[in-house]
């Protein structure tokens, strides 16, 4: 069998690479500034589980990203239930001096081996993941981002609901 070698139809074959990428988007071999955010976020998320997984036997709540600088992550064990807002009564109060967070935002229930999320009508929402709607419940799943009112919190399973 005898192989033929390729030759360029029309001129110069780095002039015809050129002509085509110059015809390309530059922008079509970079990632996507959403896909990169959501990469940073993964990331973020490693960091947190691997640094909370002595700590994490149960079920739990960490901050991800808050107004107020933090040099460790914040983190709540959710129990039955857990709320989330300004005011003294939620069991988890987060400083919100823009007062974007809600008195009460959001709660955390548990219910058999699910834990649903709930928007206690907060005013400024809570958006799950990369989720374009405001949402009223959802359940949730291991590694799960929660947005409310300038917050970002990720929810983590406890090491045994994981198995």
């Amino acid at each position: 069998m005898k192989t033929r070698a390729h030759t360029p139809t029309s001129g110069n074959s780095d002039e015809a690479l050129d002509s085509l990428l110059a015809k390309t988007s530059p922008n079509l071999f970079e990632r996507p500034t959403v896909g990169a955010a959501f990469l940073q976020r993964m990331l973020e998320a490693r960091r947190i589980i691997s640094e909370l997984a002595l700590k994490n036997e149960s079920a739990g709540l960490a901050i991800v990203h808050h107004d107020q600088p933090s040099t460790n992550t914040d983190f709540r064990r959710i129990g039955g239930s857990l709320t989330v807002g300004r005011a003294p009564s939620n069991d988890w109060v987060v400083a919100d001096p823009q007062r974007r967070l809600s008195a009460k935002h959001f709660r955390i229930t548990k219910h058999g081996a699910e834990y649903l999320l709930v928007d206690l009508n907060s005013t400024n929402g809570t958006w799950l993941n990369e989720s374009t709607q405001r949402l009223a419940s959802a359940s949730l799943r291991h590694g799960d981002f929660i947005y409310a009112g300038g917050c970002e919190f990720l929810f983590i399973l406890g090491s045994a609901e994981r198995l």
